[in-house]
């Protein structure tokens, strides 16, 4: 039963455009029904599966139905569908009103069930070729999405970065779904989870296999150096961004989740994980310091968010990465639908610290907030940890993760104590002890939804303590420049870095030679028309 919604949202591709442009309104209406089936029967699932004590394999749809062949349902595959359709559903309501006028409305609505459909198929796929299948999928989805406007150029080039990317992504996925089959014979998750537990292929081919899993990973989530087509995507209607930043971007880090047993055995995939992740994080949260446009903030500030995801699957903490998705999804989702409300807090001058600190009295001061902060926040961390168990739940390799929760107390708790104002203070300072325990105990609510499905929420592997060590090194330089810049911010070092950061480092510009290099623009546009009328020959001639 759970499979019905989304073959019918993959199916919308087949009604004409014209038809859809008709009934915009309408289409969008069964695109919301689909979405609250989904939900529905999640929930029921959960609740026959908490309230029966010998467990429940089905929900009370499939009980009166039959069994769902595909699916495969645990404590990942629920909570990933029920955000998705939960987001998905606030989404189309969003852009009814939205692309209201747009004599394309109904074709955008169409591929937007369409890339939802394929979203949803991907966490409940109970096999590697579903998995696969709904992948490319979703690239299909989101290249129509993104050309929406097909006048704009900016947008177009993008979705030529972004279809190249992809394409590698899809090599990459496909060459490790060869390489299982060859290791143990099977791509369905049961018996392959039963096979990584009795016996993980942990030689050469072990190591192949998590290697292209985590290269698969960072080209979907926008992963140095494949992050320069996100920013770029700001062409694209509102509703298109959210659905991006808080849905598809997730695909690389739910992947990691999902074969978690499979890339858990590889020091070396480990390693690249959380050294491309942390290395992105930084890099990203330096340029979206510098950007004037609050889109390409919004755009940059998902991919640091992503590096840290993927740093945290790195790290083996999965449980921690699947915490992230949610928090982050929902954060980023409300802030793309409500980019008028984020742009005028941006532009509200801070009341707590200054802009700029020129004298010693002020550089003092905040110098002196500052260590209070970390002192605070250190505290704070380690009393959350310990009153939740978590001290001695956490591994060595995953000292990364209560570290970034100080440093973020640290900046929170500053600013506080740097506006000496009694009240305020106190109030930080309960609202970082809130947030310390909020986040201890999600940790621990998610560990346990991973541990119920029978997912991994540790690495087999260990992640190097040199690469710990650096990214820990990298994480409290970055937090102390940012903490500083009142200070630094009228040096002519900063001024000439904020010229470079302002234009991502130039990264972009070389990635989009080295794109139109391998593939020119027309051979790029002939590929992208090729892909999909290859995958959807009769859906394109249905639709004219």
């Amino acid at each position: 039963m759970l499979l019905l919604a989304p073959i019918l949202l993959i199916s919308l591709c087949l009604l004409p455009n014209n038809s859809a442009n008709r009934g915009p309104k309408q289409l969008a209406a069964l695109v919301s029904f689909c979405l609250a089936l989904v939900l529905a029967d999640l929930v029921l699932h959960s609740a026959l599966w908490l309230t029966q004590p010998g467990g429940y394999s089905g929900s009370l749809l499939e009980a009166v139905l039959g069994n769902t062949p595909g699916v495969y349902v645990d404590g990942l595959a629920g909570t990933m569908a029920v955000l998705i359709g939960f987001i998905g559903w606030i989404i189309i309501r969003y852009s009814v009103p939205y692309l209201e006028g747009d004599p394309q409305h109904g074709r955008f609505i169409k591929w937007l069930g369409f890339t939802l459909g394929s979203v949803l198929l991907m966490v409940l796929s109970s096999n590697l070729v579903i998995l696969a299948g709904a992948w490319m999928l979703i690239s299909l989805g989101l290249h129509k999405l993104l050309t929406h406007y097909p006048h704009r150029k900016a947008g177009r080039i993008a979705a030529m970065k972004k279809f190249a990317y992809s394409r590698l992504g899809d090599a990459f996925v496909i060459s490790a779904i060869v390489l299982i089959y060859l290791s143990y014979g099977t791509l369905s998750y049961d018996q392959l989870f039963q096979q990584t537990s009795a016996n993980p292929q942990a030689g050469w081919m072990g190591s192949a296999i998590a290697i292209l899993l985590a290269l698969g990973a960072l080209t979907k989530s926008a992963q140095f150096p494949f992050h320069t087509w996100l920013p770029d995507t700001m062409e694209t209607p509102t509703p298109v961004s959210a659905l991006m930043h808080a849905g598809i971007i997730n695909g690389g880090g739910f992947l990691l989740i999902r074969l978690s047993p499979l890339v858990s055995v590889s020091s070396a995939a480990l390693n690249s994980l959380t050294i491309v992740g942390a290395f992105t994080a930084v890099l990203a949260a330096v340029v979206m310091l510098c950007q004037t446009s609050v889109k390409r903030k919004l755009a940059y500030s998902t991919v640091a968010q992503m590096g840290f995801m993927i740093m945290q699957c790195g790290l083996g903490a999965f449980a921690a990465a699947l915490l992230h998705i949610v928090a982050h999804s929902l954060y980023k989702s409300y802030a793309f639908l409500s980019a008028g409300g984020v742009a005028a807090e941006i532009a509200r001058p801070s009341e707590l610290r200054p802009q700029t600190a020129t004298n010693y009295s002020a550089i003092g001061r905040l110098v002196s907030s500052g260590l209070a902060g970390c002192i605070v926040g250190g505290l704070i961390t380690g009393a959350t940890f310990w009153l939740t168990g978590l001290l001695d739940k956490f591994a060595v390799q995953t000292v990364l993760l209560p570290l970034a929760l100080s440093l973020a107390l640290a900046h929170f708790i500053a600013s506080a104590v740097y506006s000496a104002k009694a009240a305020v203070i106190i109030r930080t300072v309960g609202l970082g002890m809130l947030a310390g325990l909020a986040y201890c105990v999600s940790y621990l609510l998610f560990d346990s939804i991973l541990h119920a499905g029978g997912a991994s929420s540790g690495a087999v592997a260990v992640t190097s303590p040199i690469v710990i060590g650096l990214v820990c090194v990298t994480l409290v330089a970055t937090a102390a420049v940012f903490g500083l810049m009142p200070i630094i911010r009228k040096s002519q070092k900063m001024r000439n870095l904020y010229i470079h950061a302002s234009s991502g480092f130039y990264v972009d510009v070389v990635m989009a030679r080295l794109t139109q290099r391998l593939l020119p623009r027309p051979a790029l546009a002939t590929v992208s028309t090729t892909y999909a009328q290859s995958t959807t020959s009769t859906w394109e001639n249905l639709c004219g």
